[in-house]
Formats: C-alpha cells, sequence, structure tokens
C-alpha cells in the first residue's frame, strides 16, 4: 500500500469539489473545527500536537476542503495507510456546515482514494450510536454495520457507543458502477 505522501495532493470530488492534502498550516482550523461544541456530538478532538505528528507520519492522510476565501470548510482523515491487511480507517469526517451534500461529496472523494489510489481492501470507521445524520450517509454510500462498542467512549456526563462500519473494495465498485 502507498504511503500518504505517494497519494495524490488533490482529488477533484464526483461533485467538482477539491479535497487537498491538509498542511501543517490548517492544522489551527482543523482543531476549531472539531472542537466547536456542535462539534462535541459527532466527533473526538485532538490536540494540535497530535494532529501535526499525524501529518508528518506516512500512515496518515488528512484530506481538506476549502471555501472559495480560503479557510477550512471541512476535512477528512485516513489512517493506517501502510496497513498489510490494505485495511484503511477513516478516523474522521468533520464539517463547518451540514445538510448541503458538502459531506456525501467529500466522503465520495475520500472513498475514490481509498480504493483507487491507496488500494484498500477494506475501509472501517465507527461513529457514535446516535449520530443518525452520518450512519445514513454511511449506509447511503455503501457502508455495513458490523457490530457496535457498546458505551466505549466517555461523553460529557456519560458513556456512548459506537456503531463499526466498514465497506469493502468489491463493495464500492459495486456501488460505483451503480451509480
Amino acid at each position: 500500500m502507498p504511503a500518504a505522501s505517494q497519494l495524490p495532493l488533490q482529488v477533484v470530488t464526483p461533485a467538482g469539489r477539491i479535497l487537498e492534502a491538509a498542511r501543517p498550516a490548517d492544522v489551527r482550523e482543523i482543531v476549531a473545527l472539531e472542537s466547536r461544541d456542535d462539534m462535541s456530538a459527532y466527533v473526538c478532538s485532538w490536540d494540535a500536537a497530535r494532529h501535526l505528528r499525524n501529518l508528518k507520519d506516512p500512515n496518515w492522510r488528512y484530506f481538506v476542503v476549502r471555501h472559495t476565501a480560503g479557510g477550512i470548510a471541512g476535512f477528512a482523515i485516513l489512517s493506517d495507510l501502510l496497513s498489510p491487511n490494505r485495511w484503511l480507517v477513516l478516523e474522521r469526517i468533520a464539517l463547518e456546515h451540514h445538510g448541503s451534500g458538502l459531506g456525501t461529496d467529500v466522503l465520495r472523494g475520500v472513498l475514490g482514494v481509498a480504493f483507487g489510489e491507496a488500494g484498500a481492501h477494506r475501509l472501517a470507521l465507527d461513529v457514535y450510536e446516535d449520530n443518525l445524520r452520518a450512519r445514513r450517509v454511511y449506509e447511503y454510500l455503501g457502508f455495513r454495520q458490523e457490530g457496535i462498542l457498546r458505551e466505549a467512549v466517555w461523553r460529557g456526563d456519560r458513556y456512548v457507543s459506537l456503531v463499526v462500519m466498514a465497506m469493502l473494495a468489491s463493495e464500492w465498485a459495486q456501488a460505483a458502477a451503480a451509480r
């Protein structure tokens, strides 16, 4: 499997948006976006130091989608690019605004990289059980639920469960052919 440095620096999504490889200068906006109060119900947040370490690691690839003015409208993170089993993980996808189709489009672009250039056999993710919007998008694009990690994450004042989902390369190819 190729390292992050061997993947394209830009990807055009099906809707024509450009996903770029994130740069260290983007980390401030990435941290700010995932740390917003309204985001804590959907994604965990990491500090800048962890994101900067990941950006340097060939096992990770960060994608950002920018506003026309240049700020970040969203980002996605893939990990395990060097997996000998060709099993990648969608660590996170976070968007400034929801409901416009941006997330579906960004995810389609990331799927193209994962199963195309990265040569993944499998792409897995976990999502908070109560994040129904994201779960619907993942299912719509072809991810299948594989299990539940019961009360796996402490969120605020309680434990919440994670739904484990994945897609295989053959399923992605079938979904792409159907479109």
